[in-house]
Formats: C-alpha cells, structure tokens, sequence
C-alpha cells in the first residue's frame, strides 16, 4: 500500500466516523431518509467510484474491455476523492443543523394518533376509478406507438443482447408519449399504488389487498414495457421500504426480500445483455454509473466551460434550458457511437458540470434540506394513506438524488411533481373528513372541542 493509498484509508475513515457522528445526534425521523440517501449513493455509486479511484482508472479498461480512452486520473485526484467522500459530509451536517427538535415531532405523533382513525380510511371506488383511467390512458400509448402486439414480443425477445434495439423502442415510446407519460408510469402509477398497500394493511380487507396486487402487477408491467429493468426494481424495493416503515414486515426477513430482489435484478440483467459472465455482469452492475465521473471531471472545464448556475430552470422546470450534461459526457466518451449515450450522474456531480466544485457542494447542501423535508413529512406519514404514499415518494426522490440532477428529481419524468399531481387528485374526489386541530376524542369516541384559556 503506498502512501496515496494510506491517505484514501484515512480519508475514508475519517468520513465514516463523521457521518457516524451526525448520525448518532440526529432523531429518528431524519435517520430513515438519511439512511436511504447514504446507502443508495454508497451501493450504485460510492463503490464503484472508489474502486475506480483506488485502482487509478485502470479497472476501466478491463470494464471498457481496451475500447475507449481512459482519462488522465492524476489530473483530477482532488477532485475525484471529493466527489466521492461529500456526499457523506455535507448533507449529514446540513440535515443535523436543519432537524427539527424531538418534542416538535412527538407532538406531530400525537395529532397523528388522534386523527388516523378517521382520516386513514379511503373509498375504493374513487381509487379504482382513478388509478383504471390512467392505467387506460398508458396502454392506450403503448397500442398507439405499436408496443403492444405479437409481432413486438417477438422482436423483442430475437433482439436479447442487442441494448440498441431497447433504446430505440423506448425512444419510440417517449415520442409517441411524451414525458408526461412517463411521469405517469415512473411517478403517478407507483404513488398510487402505495395508497391501496397503506389501505391493504391498516384496514386489513381482502379487497384492497386484490385492488393492491392488481396496482402492483400494473407498475411492473408498465415499467417493464418501457424496456427499463431498473424502474420495476426501484419500485420493488420501495414496496419493501414500505412494508418496513408500517412494521408488516420484520427486521429479519426484510433482508431476505431485498436479496431475491437483487437476484431478480441480476437475472434480468442476464436476459437483456445476454451476458453469460457473472463477473463481468456484477462488475457492470458495480461501475455501471460511476465509470462516467472521470469523464465529467476531464470534460469539465478543460474541454467544455461549465455551463453556468440554472437556478431559475432547477427550481421551476422550464424557464431555462436544460444543459443535458449525461448527453454531452456520453458522446465525450464514445464520440462515434451514432445512437445517443446518456451517462447519468447523482445531483452534486452535475452540478460540478454547471459551475464547478463550490456548486457541486451548494448541491450537497440542498440533498441535506430535501432530506430534512422528507423528516418533516415523515412525521404524519401515518396520519392517512395519501401522506403515507407521498412520504415513500419523496424517499424515491431521496434515492433519484443518488441518480439524476436535482433539476430531474423534481420536474422531469422521475419528479417528486407527478406524484402530487397524482396524490392531489385522489385527494380531491374522495370524501374524507378533516378534524379540527384544535379538537380531541373522549374516551367515549366522541369528539369534543378543547377549552382554551382566555387571557
């Protein structure tokens, strides 16, 4: 081990001991969100972009089987290495100062005791309804853009091995639909679905765990048929969260489930690449992200200036363009291959894309507040089904941090939007009844009006 690498060790530990430190002040409310950020960017991300900087790049030419170019890595180490240890700093110590104090939330539980008896319960028929029409509506694109047909399957199942051929007919589907579309399959659909789950086990009815298990079977059927492994997973492994989070599923078992999930994932991995090499499909699933941030830190600046700070266009959605950064570094990277390549990256490295290492740090710091956010909604999480499906989204937004831009993870096809698009109107055609704040139950059932003292 030389001296570089001693530094890395020390590095590391030091990170582990200060997210152990932030971790340990914090109160349960922010750990579940802050768990599931620092695990999802350590296990799609953070090990392979440390296997790639302990080895100096080298491993990539194994992974890139000697058919590109490998970046200069001396060039980038500072760089490198603080991308890859802040995601465990800044946005523990944000989300530390941000916490709210725990007699803020064991008050917020208390009002959530009192209200959940008459606000968790929800009609089925207006669920039904809503979640059939837009269930109608996604298959109506499908059959409209030919995805639905014999002749399809076929296609599709001569054509293993072959990712071009997925990409084109997701592409087919994205013109025919629209990002709204796929708002609907990765966003609506899945909120939707953790409603009926929330209703499945609270009122403990035969027929919401049916209308549950048709809702399931749905979203993985429609991700699937957007030729996407990942969406299905990620959706899995939300119901599995779920499940946790409502104590319907034991501590010992849970990691049984998230095995077969990734067994699954690994198997359909198979199928799609018809790869038969189980070390080089792991080593895929490693460095199928993190291969792509040497070439962010090379293209950016040197080759291309940093395209400028987007605040306007990160926070609304539309007023200014998007800069494509996963776009722009594929074709970096592969600069002959004529289908597009897109190398997507979590939100603190596109943000060095935009305006350096002081914004990919200003970046950090909004995962640390979105964290803290989550916490604040997590406190009624159990108050009914509709703020139960909207805490799990938004740790589904969590996860997208580890993936995409910020920009993606509020706005785009993967936002946080489309779930409260999909929530608000559930919301909105059912009858449910809001009690007074300001009112409590008697030990008789009956609801009575709290006394206040008049000064």
């Amino acid at each position: 081990m030389n001296t570089s690498q001693m530094l890395i060790v020390v590095t590391a530990l030091f990170t582990f001991w200060f997210w152990l430190f932030c971790w340990r002040q914090l109160n349960r409310s922010n750990r579940f969100p802050l768990a599931v950020y620092s695990i999802s960017f350590l296990a799609t991300y953070g090990i392979g972009a440390f296997w790639i900087g302990w080895t100096e790049c080298e491993i990539l030419r194994r992974y890139m089987m000697n058919r590109m170019w490998i970046p200069d890595f001396e060039e980038q180490r500072m760089t490198f290495w603080m991308m890859v240890f802040t995601p465990f700093i800044v946005p523990p110590l944000v989300v530390l100062i941000l916490q709210q104090p725990e007699e803020a939330f064991r008050i917020q539980r208390i009002r959530s005791s009192d209200e959940k008896q008459t606000n968790r319960l929800l009609g089925w028929t207006a669920f039904v309804s809503l979640f059939a029409l837009i269930t109608a509506y996604v298959f109506y694109v499908f059959r409209a853009s030919g995805h639905l047909s014999l002749a399809k399957l076929e296609t599709i199942v001569g054509s293993i091995g072959n990712t071009t051929v997925f990409y084109e007919n997701r592409m087919s589907i994205f013109d025919q639909g629209g990002r709204a579309f796929f708002g609907l399959i990765y966003g609506t659909l899945p909120a939707l679905c953790h409603v009926s789950l929330y209703q499945a086990i609270k009122k403990k009815s035969y027929l919401w765990r049916i209308i549950f298990a048709a809702c399931a079977c749905t979203v993985i059927v429609a991700g699937l048929a957007t030729y996407q492994i990942m969406i299905p997973m990620v959706f899995l492994l939300s119901i599995l969260v779920a499940l946790i989070y409502l104590n319907a599923l034991s501590m010992i078992s849970a990691p049984l489930a998230i095995t077969s999930v990734f067994i699954v994932l690994s198997v359909l991995q198979f199928v799609k690449r018809g790869e038969r090499d189980f070390g080089y499909n792991l080593m895929d699933y490693v460095l199928r992200m993190p291969h792509a941030l040497p070439y962010y830190l090379d293209c950016y600046p040197a080759q291309i200036p940093h395209t400028g700070v987007r605040l306007l266009g990160t926070f609304t959605g539309w007023l200014e363009s998007d800069p494509n950064h996963s776009l722009v570094v594929g074709h970096y990277i592969n600069p002959y291959n004529n289908i597009p390549s897109y190398t997507p990256a979590p939100a603190h490295v596109s943000a060095y894309a935009d305006a350096g290492v002081f914004y990919s740090l200003i970046a950090l710091g909004f995962v640390g507040a979105f964290i803290s956010i989550v916490a604040r909604v997590s406190s009624r999480a159990s108050e009914n089904a509709i703020q139960h499906a909207l805490f799990i989204q938004c740790l589904v937004g969590v996860y997208y941090l580890t993936q995409i831009t910020i920009r993606g993870v509020l706005w785009q096809s993967y936002g946080i939007i489309w779930s409260l698009i999909g929530l608000g109107v559930l919301a909105m055609i059912s009858k449910r009844k809001y009690p007074n704040w300001n009112q409590r139950r008697s030990k008789q059932g009956r609801t009575v009006p709290v006394m206040r003292k008049v000064r």
